[in-house]
């Protein structure tokens, strides 16, 4: 999809005259992590260099340690973007403009069970705001978004690299379980014994 995405955008800056920089955000969804990193490369090779201002709604929607791996669920993820997190910040004036940009893939079981591709596909929706511009700058506002999205858990997560205190939490509940596991199967070798 990740092709069909640059397709979409760089039609969309050639036929509207804009650049990156013209939005507030641009977002895709749902790429993932590594169909992101693809449309960066492919927005590259093209003269395109994609900035601060771009984000994929599955990487938003989901953190790291939820192990999504290459993405969520593509329409669940724009979708619950889109409707909460987006339109809040057009409504409160934080973005004056957004290219959200979903993106799909055309699934078809005879065509797979007859070898053929899966088409991508990738619509370009410019939503603008009416409301006055916050006091922000744009670099700052979209910095700031992030990080409320990653408080609220649909975070880009920002704070990866820091200590995660619910894997702490984790791995002292798989320890607590092992030992259960082991008593039981010493409880179970010592009947077998008797």
């Amino acid at each position: 999809m990740a092709p069909a995405a640059m397709d979409t955008m760089l039609a969309h800056f050639k036929d509207t005259n804009t650049t990156p920089d013209d939005y507030d955000l641009i977002v895709t969804g749902d790429l993932g992590k590594l169909g992101s990193e693809i449309l960066i490369d492919l927005m590259e090779d093209n003269g395109i260099k994609l900035g601060l201002n771009y984000n994929d709604c599955g990487q938003m929607y989901f953190t790291r340690n939820q192990n999504t791996l290459c993405g969520g669920s593509g329409c669940g993820c724009s979708a619950t973007v889109l409707n909460s997190f987006i339109m809040h910040k057009l409504k409160n004036g934080d973005y004056q403009k957004v290219l959200f940009m979903p993106t799909g893939a055309l699934m078809s079981t005879t065509a797979t069970q007859q070898g053929e591709t899966i088409p991508g596909i990738c619509h370009a929706i410019v939503l603008e705001s009416n409301v006055k511009p916050t006091k922000k700058t744009k670099t700052l506002a979209v910095d700031q978004s992030f990080k409320n999205l990653e408080k609220s858990n649909l975070g880009n997560d920002v704070n990866a690299d820091k200590p995660n205190k619910n894997k702490e939490k984790e791995s002292s509940k798989d320890k607590i379980k092992n030992k259960m596991v082991n008593k039981k199967v010493d409880n179970k070798s010592a009947k077998q014994g008797k």
